[in-house]
């Protein structure tokens, strides 16, 4: 493949796509090396990491390579995660229209939260848009940090450079809270909201990073705050912000996806747990869905 960023990598994935057409008639090493273009060395190192990794399988009788069980996998776990993302965006769709708030489906990737899916629905007011990113540190990702084992929530603690044990212990309490009720619910009044925004800016800012600790740990006060239980009495003015719901990896059990609704506006403690209990249904909703359709296979072999 000319001008290939990775020419080793090229020369993989021509292979596996070799496999992948002569599943018919599958290839010995020889026809490998002349129709690819490959040395005798290249390609046999080639199959045995393939081998190794269980991507490709070899007959020992006839000698030929065909494609292994690991690709299926993760040719599975693909329509999984394809699956999963349509389900999320028609719950997201539904729940702007019905609750009148915006809507959006966020994903873990790596170490990093990534809006995917944000829809507007009736209302044209928003704070987030799709395409934002935050990283998945302390204080961010409530409803990700939330379903993580101790180990977990402990690195998303040391990414966030929480090291004030009162601090870590309430964001612990915050967590376990999260996970009992089965959702967060943040608070955040104008003046506080702009404080956040602020103190995400200053930590993606390269200049910050001698007060990058003080800059982390000032976010982190001011997340806990718009997190706390118990807010939302009749005398609580501060717009909530966001209500989300996990989404989980049926193989991992951990959320890989949230979706949530952002009012922004003022609601009573009933109201938004309501609409929390309403967002969590339509998490249920994409979880049996994926679950579905990974039994799909399984039911018709």
């Amino acid at each position: 493949m000319p001008n290939a960023a990775s020419p080793p990598t090229a020369r993989v994935l021509d292979v596996l796509e070799l496999l992948a057409r002569r599943a018919g008639q599958p290839p010995r090493l020889r026809d490998l090396v002349r129709d690819l273009d490959l040395t005798q060395a290249t390609a046999h190192a080639i199959m045995v990491t393939l081998c190794e990794r269980g991507w490709a399988v070899r007959d020992p009788i006839n000698r030929t390579f065909s494609l292994g069980p690991a690709l299926g996998a993760a040719a599975a776990r693909a329509t999984a995660q394809r699956s999963r993302r349509q389900a999320a965006q028609a719950v997201v769709r539904q729940l702007a229209n019905d609750l009148g708030y915006p809507a959006a489906v966020t994903e873990r990737v790596g170490d990093e939260l990534v809006i995917t899916t944000f829809e507007l629905g009736p209302c044209q007011v928003a704070d987030v848009a799709a395409g934002d990113r935050l990283p998945f540190a302390a204080p961010f990702g409530v409803t990700f940090a939330a379903w993580e084992d101790g180990e977990g929530r402990r690195a998303w603690m040391e990414r966030g450079a929480i090291t004030d044990p009162a601090l870590a212990d309430r964001l612990g309490s915050l967590l376990t809270a999260t996970r009992e009720r089965g959702f967060s619910v943040e608070r955040m009044g104008p003046a506080m909201a702009q404080a956040a925004r602020l103190m995400t800016t200053l930590h993606d800012d390269p200049t910050t990073r001698p007060v990058r600790r003080m800059v982390d740990g000032l976010l982190a006060e001011i997340t806990t705050l718009g997190f706390q239980a118990g807010d939302g009495g009749d005398g609580d003015r501060r717009p909530v912000t966001a209500i989300a719901a996990p989404v989980f990896d049926r193989h991992t059990g951990q959320v890989t996806v949230s979706v949530g609704v952002h009012p922004l506006r003022a609601l009573s403690q009933q109201r938004a747990d309501e609409v929390g209990r309403r967002v969590s249904q339509a998490t249920t909703i994409v979880n049996a869905a994926i679950e579905d359709d990974e039994q799909l296979p399984r039911q018709a072999s």
